[in-house]
């Protein structure tokens, strides 16, 4: 059985590329454009196996939404991975302390972004 994985990012042409990248590793693939889109989903979905979060979203803050889904117990062991382009330090700081396992800083090459999927789903 595959592992679904949620992608939370606003930017259409990333979006297209991770679920291109994705699919092609074996992977189920969720997209959601919008954070308040990420939280409905989750409502009614508790089968994700990991999140890539995008950090900069056009309603709320990527980070604000990993520190709300984590705070309910149903949700508190799903892996999540900030993704940014951001490289500024305190970005990465605030990713840990809303419970982020891990950041990758955009671009990133595919093989990366595998390694730490498969780091945090086996």
């Amino acid at each position: 059985m595959s592992k679904k994985i949620l992608v939370v990012e606003d930017n259409k042409d990333n979006s297209f590329l991770i679920d291109k990248i994705l699919k092609h590793f074996g992977y189920e693939v969720v997209i959601k454009e919008t954070g308040g889109d990420a939280i409905e989903y989750f409502k009614d979905n508790s089968d994700i196996d990991l999140v890539l979060m995008d950090v900069t979203l056009p309603d709320i803050n990527g980070l604000d939404v990993v520190s709300q889904l984590k705070s309910d117990q149903k949700f508190s062991k799903i892996p999540f991975i900030a993704l940014t382009g951001h490289s500024d330090q305190s970005v990465k700081i605030k990713a840990k302390e809303v419970g982020c396992s891990h950041f990758l800083e955009k671009p990133y090459e595919p093989s990366e972004l595998k390694k730490v999927i498969e780091q945090f789903t086996n």
